[in-house]
């Protein structure tokens, strides 16, 4: 388990042809972690790359597990940790079932403004699980809109 410091990382799958899809997108300041695996100290179904300069603070499932033996706060902290964790998981699954494409876009461009300044879009459209042409797509819109709006 990590905490990033700084930059950006993603998690991804890769298919039987090699073609990645990424998965979760972590941002600065944020739990990085393949929970499923570390709680259960079982191997991982996908990979975690910083794609950007980074600097996370790690800690492994025995050292955690002893913090958490010796004080309520570190209990408290993993409590909230997996909480965390389980927020984030279930809303990316529900945002595929409940938004379309433009709704995640949006939601990630409102949750990080910046991002598109330090991810490259093809990993962006990919976590979107969109092809880099709808995203284009997607964002000459959002344009468009937000030029009308500020002409009308």
């Amino acid at each position: 388990m990590g905490f990033t410091t700084e930059g950006y990382f993603r998690a991804y799958l890769m298919n039987e042809e090699g073609i990645e899809k990424n998965i979760f997108l972590y941002l600065p300041h944020q739990i990085v972690v393949a929970y499923k695996s570390f709680i259960h100290e079982i191997p991982c179904n996908y990979y975690t790359q910083a794609i950007t300069e980074s600097q996370a603070i790690c800690i492994d499932h025995k050292d955690l597990q002893s913090l958490y033996l010796k004080s309520h706060g570190w209990e408290r902290f993993g409590r909230l940790v997996a909480e965390r964790a389980f927020d984030i998981a279930n809303n990316r699954a529900e945002s595929f079932f409940f938004k379309s494409a433009e709704e995640r876009y949006m939601d990630l461009i409102r949750l990080q403004p910046d991002i598109v300044e330090h991810i490259p879009l093809y990993h962006i459209s990919s976590y979107l699980g969109i092809a880099g042409p709808s995203l284009s797509r997607i964002r000459r819109r959002i344009l468009r809109k937000r030029y009308d709006f500020n002409r009308g």
